[in-house]
């Protein structure tokens, strides 16, 4: 009958032990998707902003293009003419 105790203590020893491990293991799990939530929202954040200023430089590419590039028909001819 000792043997029974002394075998189910070691026994639930080794349960509680593994619970623990369990436990802490999912505590840093819990800490990794935290930390990884915040940096998936820190990249949205600024893909926004590059997205953002990627249209704004477009914009402005295009709108030199518009200022420099002319059609023959459209330059003016130089004064020497």
């Amino acid at each position: 009958m000792c043997n029974q105790n002394s075998e189910k203590t070691a026994s639930d020893a080794q349960l509680v032990q593994r619970i623990e491990t369990l436990e802490i293991a999912i505590s840093h799990h819990e800490q990794m998707h935290v930390e990884m939530e915040k940096t998936l929202a820190d990249q949205y954040t600024k893909i926004q902003m590059l997205e953002k200023k990627l249209g704004l430089l477009k914009d402005y590419i295009q709108s030199l293009n518009e200022q420099v590039i002319k059609r023959p028909e459209e330059e003016i001819p130089p004064p020497h003419y």
